[in-house]
């Protein structure tokens, strides 16, 4: 008999799936890697991965400083 699982269908660009990925080391929330773009993950890690998401996001960004002479 099948077995059903809930979670979450997650659609991002590679990169952003590798970084998820690394998150998943040791704590098992990604069910199924689907394929380079979608990953299926425990429907209660996905405020934990937007979280974390966004934190590596804001870490990555820069603005442009305008230097004035």
């Amino acid at each position: 008999m099948p077995k059903s699982r809930v979670g979450i269908l997650l659609k991002c660009e590679k990169t952003i799936k590798i970084f998820i990925r690394q998150l998943n080391i040791g704590r098992d929330f990604i069910i199924m890697d689907i394929d380079e773009n979608h990953l299926f993950i425990n429907e209660k890690y996905l405020n934990f991965v937007k979280d974390e998401v966004y934190k590596m996001q804001d870490k990555n960004a820069y603005n442009k400083i305008e230097i004035v002479n």
